[in-house]
């Protein structure tokens, strides 16, 4: 079962089904659609579960919050994304659904937990330090 760890600031947003997803980089053992999937807070040693849940959908994604787009490719037929080789092999980029503007960006924004696109940025700055993220989106459904 693939467990997923957030920062206390996102728990009430996935206590109230408000938060429905995860992005995260790409490596093996993630959750993969119709699995289970635990979502938790605290420590590693010392985990706070939030309930459990069933993987609805996994995609691509691209931030990048220099340009202000989001682009998401879904892959209805893949039950996990092909992980393995770095620049996601593959990933025909054009084909995917793009998000601009700032109406767009602030709705994805506020789904994944943030105020808003801009606090995002900011988190993303300070997590990753870099201006273009690419990895994958993991949906989940209700939580038990």
């Amino acid at each position: 079962m693939a467990a997923y760890s957030f920062q206390a600031r996102f728990v009430p947003a996935i206590e109230c089904g408000a938060k429905r997803h995860t992005i995260r980089k790409a490596r093996r053992g993630h959750a993969k659609v119709g699995g289970p999937i635990t979502l938790q807070t605290g420590s590693r040693f010392k985990p706070r579960r939030l309930g459990v849940s069933v993987c609805t959908r996994l995609a691509w994604i691209s931030l990048d919050f220099t340009n202000g787009v989001v682009k998401r490719l879904w892959d209805e037929r893949a039950r996990e994304p092909a992980f393995g080789i770095p620049g996601f092999p593959g990933v025909n980029w054009a084909a995917t659904h793009r998000l601009v503007g700032l109406p767009g960006l602030n709705h994805f924004a506020q789904s994944d937990g943030f105020q808003d696109w801009d606090d995002m940025a900011r988190f993303w700055s300070k997590s990753h330090a870099t201006e273009v993220f690419e990895g994958v989106l993991i949906e989940w459904g209700e939580i038990a």
